[in-house]
């Protein structure tokens, strides 16, 4: 039901994607994004690039596995193949149950029950694509802070993807059980030290044996970690370490490790990762949506940051979005104990 002291949404369909972003909806298009595209690719064109392999797992198990190489700015921060592999999975057209689906959820995410949308809009949104990353080894100084993702279409269990069973096979070996990982699925490694920032490294197909020496331990050290994915006893019949704190109030876990702090954040419904906007201090860290709304703020951290070598991602536990910030510690090796000091 529409809220009380909104006035009715338009019945035109332009109208109501207007009013609906006048609300703070983020509505967006394929052609808005290729003009956002076309303006970054004109600011980037004088960059310096260089290449690195990721490899391709088909959900298709006749086709063989396909080694690819990526163009890398370096200059630029963060998980570039978040962005870059947008062109595999933006192509798909939602077919009919999924559109119904989208359709009966929209109202949720949207904030009203009297702002349908139109199959040709959910259409536009669905093949504009968006890439999730499934972290199968987190940097640590056992992989010497070499980091293995999956990355995969975010919404392939709405478009009703196949399977990837040799993809579901590779996340039990890490720990991961039963994972209902489905559609093409791509494997990048990224190096984290605590003295750097995240750099994109080689992974080939060779990486893909089960002799790879990033595979060795990658099941303990996962355990050690005790990520969001982690069910207990998956690690040979001990209980899952928990997490070292948590906010009920701010709705975050928290861990600490030798070098680094890492926060957990379950995102509500909808948000994707390019509505974030993280900012990382040496003392502070704030989490906002950039349609408006914080999601967290944390403005005195107990210890300090680096701010340049902090990484954040979103994976999927149990169908919840889970935001995992990495903050690196500025004193290595020392215990905080606690994530922000008290108000």
């Amino acid at each position: 039901m529409t809220d009380s002291t909104l006035p009715e949404p338009p019945s035109d369909q332009e109208e109501r994607i207007s009013w609906l972003r006048d609300r703070g909806v983020l509505v967006e298009f394929p052609n808005e994004a290729n003009k956002a595209t076309n303006a970054d690719a004109t600011a980037n064109a004088n960059k310096k690039t260089r290449k690195i392999y990721i490899v391709k797992i088909p959900c298709d198990e006749k086709k063989p596995y396909e080694e690819i190489a990526i163009p890398i700015i370096d200059e630029k921060k963060g998980d570039q193949l978040l962005e870059l592999l947008l062109i595999y999975f933006n192509s798909l057209s939602l077919n009919t149950s999924v559109v119904d689906a989208l359709q009966k959820t929209q109202p949720t995410l949207f904030g009203t029950d009297s702002v349908p949308v139109k199959e040709s809009t959910l259409q536009a949104l669905g093949q504009k694509g968006s890439v999730e990353a499934f972290s199968l080894a987190r940097p640590c100084v056992a992989n010497k802070y070499n980091g293995v993702s999956f990355y995969l279409d975010e919404i392939g269990q709405l478009k009703k993807l196949q399977v990837n069973s040799r993809a579901v096979s590779l996340a039990a070996i890490c720990g991961f059980d039963d994972v209902p990982l489905v559609g093409d699925m791509f494997i990048g490694r990224i190096s984290a030290p605590p003295s750097k920032g995240l750099e994109h490294v080689d992974f080939r197909l060779s990486d893909i044996d089960s002799s790879a020496s990033w595979m060795q331990g990658v099941k303990k050290d996962n355990y050690e970690f005790g990520g969001p994915h982690w069910s207990s006893g998956d690690a040979g019949g001990g209980e899952t370490e928990l997490p070292k704190g948590e906010n009920i109030e701010k709705g975050y876990l928290w861990s600490e490790s030798n070098d680094a702090v890492e926060v957990l954040l379950t995102l509500p419904e909808g948000v994707v990762s390019k509505d974030l906007a993280v900012t990382f201090r040496t003392r502070s860290l704030t989490v906002k949506l950039k349609t408006g709304g914080v999601l967290l703020m944390i403005e005195s951290l107990l210890g300090g940051v680096d701010p340049d070598d902090c990484t954040w991602t979103i994976n999927t536990d149990d169908s919840k979005k889970i935001m995992e910030i990495t903050m690196v510690k500025s004193n290595i090796g020392e215990t905080w104990g606690a994530l922000e000091l008290p108000a």
